[in-house]
């Protein structure tokens, strides 16, 4: 077998076995590759790799790479990311390495400079050793069981048992390896022999020899000594055969290497793992380098020493192998063998428009030339003629060589020269763009001679709406600053050859639309209607109504030919007069076709303009993104509208109904399955005018529904309803129950007031209360009447008695007191009389008074007793259910002696706790004495009102007028007034039923 050359695929399996830690265990090691210096443990010179390190808790997910990167053949240039997922030159396509522990190893990344003049660029065949370097990086504890038991099968390939059992710094030596050999393997001390012999009279024999220290091995049957060292094994079965027929006639002899004998090897310098090897026979220059993980970033690659025992040395450069697949330096180890990789002394950088931008390692004899072949080449695109060469004089100054590619072969390059290739500009000569209302607005090829209109029929002629009047072209002065010329592009289309004029290097044709014209400003009429081509027009001067129709192509076969209407402006920019006029006479030049003025609005009818045209939408509601009306194109499908209206909603019901319109009374209205339309089974193309409604389904919740629960109870808080039948026993027996000093009977209930009062309540209370303001009004005015009724009455009675029974209130709770009869006590009299504060106009109630209070009452105790009770009341979302601690106590407020909180005795009625405080006071009013429950409820107290525990007796006062009357004075109370207006329209409320 000849010995292994393109050592790539080798290598790669070396790499395999290689692995003893996991995957991502390159973090840890790319710090020794980077082109920043560092001192190693060992006191050599190491480096440490630029890039990002990967988090060991999250290993990376990709864990295949191309090829293509472990052997440097990459075809893209400059800095793209590779493509993994194209085939190689090598057709090994993805390639994924498997560790000791099973977990693959990451993809690789190209290693960039981050500092200094090569930063951002990649070491060209550096990359080439990336999965070599990530084996032995990952090479962090002991050898993997894997690669101790690895086969030892004779018919096994060299590439897994020949060298995938290499033995690195960090593990033991053991036994020889049985591997088939190459054809040129020359035998050596060490290696096992099978050899198995047979003759006409003989039965076969095999025997296995070991080749001794001085190189010979023992012959089987004859027992003589035989010098094999140096022999390859065809030579070394002819001499075998040879010995054996001395004493075996007609012998036939076989000779297999059945085990290979180790060498070792010592590799130092720039490498990722120094140290001493045991390897295979078989093993090559580049099997070891790869082995050791290649130089690393600061390694020279073309200056590596081979130093043989014997002091023999070759130096072996790799650029031959990766640029142009050269394995003659390949050369087969011997035992002794040391490979030193020194650092690379000259380095150069190539930027720009080459294959492969890159740094480079350069020899003296590398000329500028050289190195571009290096990166593969200058690109098409690359300005050759004016290479720039940023070059340095060590300790002096920078400067730039500009360089022709003929001169490249005789400029040398010192060490940390940048060579850039810079492209072509990409502006292109020869051109005129043409942009704006034509079918194809692009750059177009200057061609001799060309012109406005060539150029416009090269863009595929204009587009409908286009503005012909005028026409921009913007030319470069010589110094690249633009002119303006403006075309008139009718005229230039119709070939008048000054409007035509020749067009020039990067010319730009501007053609308006008609919505573009607004900048004329007030120079524009407007035609529309009947007309090939409606639209704005630059009034001219003197130009009239038949000019405008024939700028604008004409009239339209069904235009009519009776009456065609000019709408005009007023100097201040008002509507003006509106003119009637014969198209007929119009054509002809007759008196009609006047002289059209500014903002003149010129509508051609056609015939078809009496006939009913109706309008072209179509409408959606319901259960859809966007509800409203849609525009209706031709064959618009119901599907489509849906779309158009953003689709449907999470809450859509099962129908679709379409409804048309202008059809007969009773006409059905369609209704379509969601399900059917979203299969394709059915669609139906929509009118003008159909209305599309898509209902929402009724057990749909937008959001669930939030109840909170406070107070004494187990788990108060805010709990989410499942659903809408939810009550509150089932609420309190979620939240784990009432607690032991909860009551029950004094709970809250609250709710929103929006959820309390319909629609239709709210819209009518203020429009009831406006109702009431004018009742009241009436009385106040009704009342008012009859006091100055009586008080006449009272003037003109006969003598001063009609006073003796007029009474006043002489303060609150005080009695009534008789007024003197005398001549001034009567004008005192008089004047009371006469004062109109004696009757009151009703209060007017305001908004917040017609409000709901939000609070309902309810009996807890029995809602959780009896669940069918109405106290069960279903939740709302937003509700608050309150629960108090147990009280002891009454309250006694308003107008008693001494407003008191009593202790509660089930056993007494109101007037027990009323004569606790000492007893209404003299302007109390005891008819109208209210109960305010501790669950917000509110009665009136009757007779011997039950008290409960936690209520709040409240006793409201009086407020007594004079009532006038004939001859005597009666004082009745006319108004009750609460002291807490807090509690005013709910009292009122509960007091008018």
């Amino acid at each position: 077998m000849k010995p292994v050359r393109l050592f790539a695929l080798s290598a790669l399996v070396l790499a395999v076995a290689m692995i003893t830690a996991p995957s991502w265990a390159q973090d840890q090691n790319q710090q020794q590759d980077s082109p920043t210096k560092k001192k190693d443990t060992t006191g050599t010179t190491g480096s440490t790799d630029s890039g990002t390190t990967q988090d060991k808790s999250n290993p990376p997910a990709d864990n295949s790479f191309d090829i293509n990167d472990v052997l440097g053949k990459q075809k893209d240039a400059g800095h793209k990311p590779r493509n993994t997922d194209a085939p190689t030159e090598f057709g090994l396509g993805r390639v994924t390495f498997i560790g000791a522990t099973g977990a693959p190893v990451t993809g690789y990344k190209p290693v960039l400079f981050e500092s200094g003049p090569f930063e951002g660029l990649e070491s060209f065949g550096y990359s080439y050793f990336a999965a070599a370097r990530q084996a032995v990086k990952s090479k962090s504890g002991p050898q993997s069981q894997a690669l101790i038991d690895a086969p030892t099968n004779p018919n096994a390939s060299p590439t897994v048992n020949g060298l995938a059992n290499s033995v690195g710094p960090n593990q033991m030596t053991f036994s020889n390896i049985n591997t088939p050999a190459p054809d040129r393997y020359q035998l050596g001390p060490g290696d096992k022999l099978t050899i198995r012999f047979w003759s006409p009279t003989e039965e076969a024999v095999e025997k296995i020899v070991v080749v001794d220290a001085a190189g010979s091995i023992s012959i089987p049957v004859m027992g003589s000594k035989l010098t094999v060292r140096g022999m390859t094994l065809a030579q070394a079965q002819t001499a075998i055969e040879k010995e054996i027929r001395r004493g075996l006639k007609d012998a036939q002899v076989t000779v297999n290497l059945s085990e290979l004998r180790s060498i070792s090897v010592s590799i130092v310098g720039e490498v990722t793992a120094q140290g001493n090897y045991q390897f295979p026979s078989v093993m090559t220059l580049f099997n070891a380098l790869y082995a050791a993980g290649g130089p690393t970033i600061n390694g020279s690659m073309r200056n590596i020493q081979l130093r043989r025992s014997n002091g023999k040395a070759i130096t072996v450069d790799l650029y031959s192998y990766l640029l142009k697949g050269d394995a003659s330096q390949d050369v087969p180890l011997q035992p002794g063998d040391l490979i030193l990789v020194p650092i690379a002394t000259q380095r150069v950088a190539v930027k720009g428009e080459v294959g492969r931008p890159a740094v480079y390692e350069t020899t003296s004899s590398d000329s500028l030339k050289d190195v571009i072949s290096y990166a593969g080449g200058a690109k098409s695109t690359a300005v050759v003629d004016q290479i720039e060469v940023a070059s340095t004089e060590p300790g002096v100054s920078r400067r730039i060589i500009n360089v022709n590619m003929a001169e490249a072969a005789s400029t040398k390059l010192k060490t940390d020269d940048i060579i850039t290739l810079y492209p072509v500009r990409g502006e292109f000569q020869n051109t005129i763009e043409v942009e704006g209302a034509v079918d194809q607005p692009r750059k177009y090829q200057l061609a001799p001679g060309m012109t406005v209109a060539d150029a416009v029929r090269g863009a595929r002629g204009l587009l409908s709406d286009a503005f012909t009047a005028r026409a921009d072209l913007y030319r470069e002065n010589s110094d690249k600053s633009l002119k303006l010329v403006p075309i008139d592009l009718s005229k230039a289309l119709g070939g008048d050859s000054e409007a035509n004029v020749p067009l020039q290097n990067h010319d730009r044709l501007h053609i308006y639309f008609q919505k573009e014209v607004s900048w004329l400003d007030n120079r524009m009429v407007t035609l529309r209607g009947a007309v090939r081509n409606p639209g704005k027009y630059v009034r001219m001067d003197g130009m009239r109504i038949r000019d405008l129709l024939l700028q604008g192509g004409g009239l339209q076969p069904d235009a009519s030919y009776d009456t065609l209407f000019v709408n005009r402006k007023n100097p201040d920019g008002s509507e003006g007069p509106l003119l009637q006029l014969d198209v007929r006479k119009v054509l002809q030049g007759g008196d009609d076709n006047v002289t059209l003025n500014d903002l003149d609005l010129v509508t051609v009818f056609s015939v078809s303009d009496a006939k009913f045209t109706p309008e072209h939408t179509v409408s959606i509601n319901g259960a859809v993104q966007h509800q409203g009306n849609f525009p209706r194109a031709e064959n618009l499908m119901l599907t489509d509208l849906i779309k158009l209206a953003g689709g449907l909603m999470p809450s859509v019901g099962t129908t679709v109904q379409v409804s048309h319109s202008r059809v007969p009374e009773n006409t059905k209205i369609e209704t379509y399955q969601i399900a059917d339309l979203a299969k394709g089974a059915v669609d139906i193309a929509l009118r003008d005018g159909d209305v599309v409604t898509i209902p929402y389904r009724g057990d749909y919740q937008e959001a669930p529904l939030l109840v909170e629960l406070r107070g004494r109870v187990a788990k108060p808080g805010v709990y989410a309803v499942n659903s809408r039948s939810e009550t509150i026993a089932n609420l309190i027996k979620e939240a784990g129950g009432l607690t032991t000093d909860a009551w029950a009977e004094g709970a809250q209930f609250l709710r929103d007031p929006k959820n309390l009062q319909s629609d239709a309540e709210a819209k009518l209370s203020p429009r009831v209360r406006r109702v009431f303001d004018v009742i009241h009004e009436a009385q106040y005015v009704r009342a008012l009447a009859k006091s100055d009724l009586d008080k006449i009455r009272i003037l003109n009675s006969q003598g001063n008695q009609a006073l003796n029974g007029l009474s006043i209130l002489s303060g609150l709770g005080s009695t009534a007191t008789q007024l003197p009869a005398s001549g001034a006590d009567m004008e005192a009299a008089k004047k009371l009389v006469q004062n109109r504060e004696l009757v009151s106009p009703a209060r007017e109630l305001n908004n917040e008074e017609l409000l709901e209070s939000g609070n309902i009452p309810i009996r807890l105790d029995i809602a959780l007793n009896q669940p069918t009770s109405p106290n069960n009341i279903v939740l709302k979302d937003g509700d608050i259910i309150v629960i108090p601690e147990k009280p002891t106590t009454v309250a006694v407020r308003g107008a008693v002696f001494v407003p008191s909180t009593i202790l509660y005795d089930g056993s007494h009625d109101l007037q027990y706790y009323l004569d606790r405080c000492g007893g209404p006071t003299i302007d109390a009013d005891k008819e109208e004495i209210i109960i305010i429950r501790a669950s917000g409820s509110i009665t009136k107290a009757k007779g011997k009102t039950r008290i409960e525990l936690g209520d709040t007796i409240f006793v409201p006062t009086r407020v007594m007028v004079a009532q006038l009357s004939d001859g005597q004075t009666k004082v009745d109370s006319i108004f009750k007034q609460v002291t807490n207006i807090g509690f005013l329209y709910v009292i009122l409320r509960n007091l008018i039923k």
